[in-house]
Parts: C-alpha cells; sequence; structure tokens
C-alpha cells in the first residue's frame, strides 16, 4: 500500500503544481489585460484633457481676437467719422472762405496800392459783396466750426465785414473813420486754419487707409 500513498502524494504534488502553474498564467494574463486597459484608459483620459484644455485655449483665443477685431473696428470707425468732418469742414467752410481769400488777394493789394483807381467804387462793390457771402457762409456752416465756441479770429471777420460794408462801398470816397479803422475788433484777421485743418484730414487719412490694407 505504500506505493499507492506515493502515487497520490505525487498526483497531489503534480496537481498542486499545475494549478499554481495555471493561477499564475492566469494572473499574468489579467493583470496584462487590467494593465492594458487601465494604460489605454489613461492615455484616454490624457488625450481628452489635452482636447480641453485646447478647447479652452481657442476659445481664449477666440475672444480675444474678437475683442481686438472690434476695438480696431471701433478706431477705424472713430477715425473714418473725424476723417469725413474734416473733409465737411473744408468742402462747406474752411476751404471756400480761403479760396475766396486766395483768388481776391491780389486784387486787393493793387487796389490798395493805388494801381486801379478808375475801377475803385467797382472793387468797393466786388469786396463788399465777397464780405457777404464770408457772412452768410459762417452764419449757415457754424456747426463746422472747430472750436466748442466761435473761435475770435471769426468773430473779428464778421465785425470787420460788416463795419467795412457799412462805409466803404457807400461811394468813391468811402472809408472807415480813422479811431474805428485802429479798433483791434475791425481789424481784418490774418489767421487761417484751413492749412492746418487739411494737414489733420490727410493724417487721418493716412491712418484710416492703413487699417484698411491691414
Amino acid at each position: 500500500m505504500g506505493w499507492v500513498w506515493n502515487l497520490v502524494q505525487q498526483v497531489a504534488t503534480h496537481q498542486a503544481a499545475l494549478a499554481s502553474g495555471l493561477a499564475a498564467i492566469l494572473g499574468a494574463t489579467l493583470g496584462a489585460l487590467f494593465s492594458g486597459f487601465f494604460t489605454e484608459r489613461g492615455k484616454q483620459v490624457a488625450i481628452t484633457n489635452h482636447i480641453e484644455e485646447l478647447k479652452t485655449q481657442l476659445s481664449d483665443n477666440t475672444r480675444i481676437t474678437r475683442g481686438i477685431e472690434r476695438q480696431f473696428a471701433s478706431e477705424d470707425w472713430f477715425a473714418k467719422g473725424e476723417f469725413e468732418y474734416r473733409c465737411q469742414q473744408l468742402s462747406q467752410l474752411y476751404g471756400p472762405l480761403y479760396g475766396h481769400l486766395k483768388t481776391t488777394h491780389d486784387l486787393y493789394d493793387l487796389w490798395m496800392g493805388g494801381k486801379m483807381p478808375n475801377v475803385n467804387l467797382r472793387i468797393k462793390k466786388l469786396l463788399e459783396d465777397q464780405n457777404n457771402l464770408f457772412i452768410g457762409l459762417i452764419r449757415s456752416t457754424v456747426h463746422l466750426l472747430d472750436e466748442n465756441e466761435m473761435p475770435p479770429c471769426i468773430v473779428r471777420l464778421i465785425t470787420s465785414a460788416l463795419v467795412w460794408n457799412l462805409y466803404c462801398p457807400a461811394s468813391e470816397e468811402g472809408a472807415l473813420p480813422p479811431e474805428l479803422a485802429k479798433d483791434d475788433r475791425v481789424k481784418y484777421p490774418l489767421e487761417n486754419k484751413t492749412e492746418e485743418i487739411k494737414k489733420e484730414r490727410d493724417q487721418l487719412y493716412s491712418k484710416f487707409a492703413y487699417h484698411l490694407a491691414a
């Protein structure tokens, strides 16, 4: 019977070894499966987190870009409005004033120099008409003056034109009384904002055109 017991022990030992081997193999297999699952799951989580981070960054970049675009659009809008206002000033007020003064400047100098005595009264009437044009032009375009209040030079221009018209074109000999002619409120102003406004208009146009081309 001893050999039987030995055989049973061998079989039991073999089964235990087999069971141990199977358990090891099963454990390794399950370990590999779970390890692969969690590794892949980790990758998926990392990718998902990365995508969410990219979405956040894209959203922030879009928000910032739109903010910059709105800022440029606002600046362009104001620049365009300022440019159009300067053009309106030049075309309706300062430009016509400047043009009339420039085109009659030589005539006035010739007349004041005594070189046109035979048409003295006609020139006075011509200058009277021009003064009336200035007065009407300024009164109809007060909203285009560059200052919040009517500037002193414009007030003097109107006063000078009105006073001159009251005395000088009345006759060949008509002239301002000496004391009145010395009054600063009657003296013809020499200031001219036309060139200054033209420069501002050109600068605004350059800035506006740059934004359009960008």
